[in-house]
């Protein structure tokens, strides 16, 4: 029995000794609060009770038992021991420099008068304050002042609070006014009208040299009064501005690109007597316009008087982009010599550019036998797309006719990259046939008509004007590659027509010349065709 007695109480104390360990307790040992610069302030704990180690967490961020270089404000920590037992403490940190700084302000009794003053109530901080008022004054109240602004400098320890005080004065006159602006240009009818209190007997003086409280028969222009009254000797000015209907003054944004409809007219009204209507020449009725074209465009703007003014605003077209390209073809087939230079302007540089080949370079090389097509564009986004044809020159083998040199409206001599139409030919009489090796060059037709064949580049459908073919009789067309080959040709019969339409939508992209016969002759132009 006295065995399980002796048990018991040991296991009782046990159980003691674990629950007196179960929570820990934190006490606050030190705190210094924050200076008036703050950031400085310290706290000091000791934890005790619970099972260690400990670990701590403040609401700052810090980890460690003790902390410094605190801010004012509620600062926590929490301790967890190794039970996991958790347990907070908060502290509040006040700034020594914590200064409360109220004031009453009192008018003074009129303009002249140096009955004003300014009282403060401080608290907080170290109580040794020192005043420094921009008069001069170091006292805590600044009495017998007149009108004014005041600033004041308390300084306490190492802190400071700056403070301006507007003293103002009774029995101020103020006043008011409306005015009636002109119903048209020069028509003199404007008018001020104006509200005085805040003094008995007034006296007025307007800039025009008017005495009355109101003035009338103004044209635009600025207006002052001066205000007094002889009791008071504080006297006031305002003036006042009699406008006609300005011109509406615009801010003009051009069209980004050449050809684009993303140019805009801003305007701003002022005068006259609104509301203001707007009547554009494009039909809108709006104060403000988009999506324009380059282009002039007139506003007729008025006023609710029904009187007119009419503005005209021009939006430009952004230089467009050109291109002068110097080509030089293959010496011989599959060379690879060809090259194209490109010299760019109008638009807005710098440019970028893109080729058929890939390409982005200003200029490329290395080129044989093809179209080339590069597409450039500007800063502002703007493009254009020039192409040109390499071509190689070689010695072709030349043939005119088995039997003579001939030539009628409808004789065509060629070679392997040339093609030439005689329209005047003369029948030659040659006794022998001898061969000849003619030289490499270009043979240009003095008798050739070119025609306005366009679009060209073309893509699908190209028109050919033929207005000024003299009796047009049976029209035909013929299309040629740059090897001579003819690939299409149309019968368009005896029309009347000036324009004809010649389908192309299933030539492959080239370089082609194009025939057109009338009772007068063949006529040719090239034609270039991009997808």
């Amino acid at each position: 029995m006295k065995i399980f007695t002796n048990l018991l109480l040991t296991a009782l104390a046990f159980l003691m000794v674990n629950f007196a360990m179960a929570k820990p307790t934190v006490t606050i040992d030190h705190v210094v609060d924050p200076s008036c610069t703050g950031g400085d302030g310290e706290i000091m704990i000791s934890v005790t009770g619970g099972v260690p180690p400990y670990s701590y967490m403040w609401s700052t961020g810090d980890t460690t038992e003790d902390i410094s270089g605190v801010s004012a404000g509620d600062i926590t920590c929490t301790v967890t021991d190794a039970n996991g037992d958790i347990v907070s403490e908060s502290v509040n940190l006040s700034s020594m420099g914590d200064i409360h700084l109220s004031s009453t302000v009192t008018s003074a009794s009129h303009c002249n008068a140096n009955d004003g003053s300014v009282v403060t109530n401080i608290s907080g901080g170290t109580g040794a304050y020192v005043f420094q008022w921009s008069n001069g004054s170091q006292n805590q109240m600044l009495t017998n002042v007149s009108s004014g602004t005041y600033s004041l400098t308390l300084i306490d320890d190492q802190c400071q609070i700056f403070k301006n005080y507007n003293v103002t004065y009774d029995q101020a006159i103020t006043l008011s006014g409306t005015e009636t602006n002109e119903s048209s240009p020069h028509s003199s009818d404007g008018a001020v009208n104006i509200s005085v209190s805040g003094g008995n007997t007034y006296q007025y003086l307007w800039s025009n040299g008017s005495t009355n409280q109101n003035i009338s028969n103004l044209s635009a222009g600025t207006y002052c009064v001066t205000v007094d009254d002889p009791n008071i000797g504080c006297p006031q000015t305002a003036c006042f501005s009699i406008t006609d209907l300005n011109t509406a003054t615009p801010v003009i944004v051009d069209a980004s690109c050449s050809g684009n409809n993303d140019g805009r007219i801003e305007l701003s009204t002022s005068g006259g007597t609104p509301p203001y209507t707007f009547t554009w020449s494009n039909g809108m009725t709006t104060e403000d316009i988009a999506n324009l074209y380059s282009g002039t465009y007139h506003c007729t703007v008025s006023d609710n008087n029904g009187f007119q003014i009419l503005s005209t605003f021009v939006i430009d077209d952004a230089p467009p982009i050109s291109t002068h390209v110097v080509k030089k073809n293959e010496k011989t087939d599959n060379s690879s010599d060809g090259s194209l230079n490109i010299t760019v302007s109008g638009g807005n540089s710098p440019y970028t550019y893109l080729w058929s080949t890939g390409e982005t370079t200003e200029d490329i090389s290395g080129l044989t036998y093809g179209n080339y097509c590069v597409t450039i564009t500007d800063a502002f986004g703007c493009e254009q797309i020039s192409c040109e044809f390499i071509s190689t020159i070689n010695q072709p083998p030349f043939f005119i006719s088995d039997k003579g040199i001939y030539g009628t409206p409808e004789t065509v001599v060629h070679s392997n990259n040339h093609m030439q139409v005689l329209t005047n030919g003369t029948d030659i009489d040659v006794a022998s046939t001898n061969n000849f090796t003619p030289k490499l060059g270009n043979e240009q037709n003095p008798n050739a008509i070119d025609l306005l064949v366009y679009p060209n580049p073309a893509r699908d459908v190209v028109s050919v004007d033929i207005s000024s073919l003299a009796n047009n009789g049976d029209i035909k067309t013929r299309i040629f590659t740059s090897g001579g080959r003819l690939i299409q040709s149309d019968d368009f019969g005896n029309d009347d027509a000036k324009l004809i339409k010649i389908d192309v939508a299933t030539l492959p992209q080239g370089v082609y010349l194009i025939q057109v016969s009338s009772n007068s002759g063949w006529y040719n132009q090239e034609l270039i065709i991009v997808r």
